[in-house]
């Protein structure tokens, strides 16, 4: 990954390391392989691939990204495989496993060509977004695609803590969780906020699941626009 030639070598973590301020982090070949967890925090940073699609494994447990402290993290253009098999979902108080957790005043921006699929969690197969209280966290998917996610709660999304998810385009399909009671494809609980103004949620747990799901200890202090 990198934004140069000189940086075309660089581990997608030394990439993230190296950035002051905002860059652009470009991934130059297929099949990348990142054993590391990558924390973005008071950066701004765009991952795309340099010519097409590239695809990205995860060869970790834990959080493949966790974006944090006012940090920025937009995708386009990138499959990533969560390796579910061989790394399951790993435990711990901060540590959710979700493939990316949105926290603490931080932004995450999900653009056409992205695909999310084939990761095990505790919580939000795909994207946990946890805010802290009058804090805010942000997700907005305006394309792209979370598929074969699986978690205990929100199988594609989970909300907590104020969290806002805001839905353009894209789909979730095809997740699953393994507890009853909660959603699916997205799950909100904590007081979050979730908007759908374009994009599908459909197909979620093939067996019947639900696709959306408000927790109802939440449900006088979370909305769904």
């Amino acid at each position: 990954s990198g934004a140069s030639p000189e940086d075309a070598l660089l581990t997608m973590g030394e990439a993230v390391d190296r950035v002051v301020g905002s860059a652009t982090i470009m991934v130059v070949s297929d099949n990348l392989e990142v054993g590391e967890n990558i924390v973005i925090s008071g950066k701004d940073i765009f991952l795309t691939s340099l010519s097409g699609t590239s695809t990205i494994i995860r060869k970790c447990s834990g959080e493949l990204f966790a974006v944090q402290e006012s940090g920025k993290l937009t995708l386009e253009n990138i499959i990533f495989n969560g390796s579910k098999e061989t790394y399951p979902a790993a435990t711990g108080e901060n540590n959710q496993s979700s493939f990316i957790r949105v926290h603490n005043t931080a932004m995450l921006t999900m653009k056409a060509g992205v695909l999310l699929t084939n990761h095990n969690a505790h919580s939000g197969g795909a994207v946990l977004v946890s805010g802290l209280a009058n804090k805010s966290v942000q997700f907005f998917m305006e394309g792209g695609e979370m598929r074969k996610t699986t978690s205990g709660r929100g199988g594609g999304v989970a909300i907590d803590t104020q969290g806002q998810f805001t839905m353009t385009g894209g789909i979730i399909t095809g997740n699953t969780t393994n507890t009853a009671s909660t959603g699916d494809g997205v799950d909100i609980g904590g007081a979050g906020v979730v908007t759908i103004q374009g994009g599908t949620i459909s197909g979620n747990k093939p067996s019947g699941g639900t696709d959306l799901y408000v927790n109802s200890t939440d449900v006088n202090r979370s909305r769904l626009y």
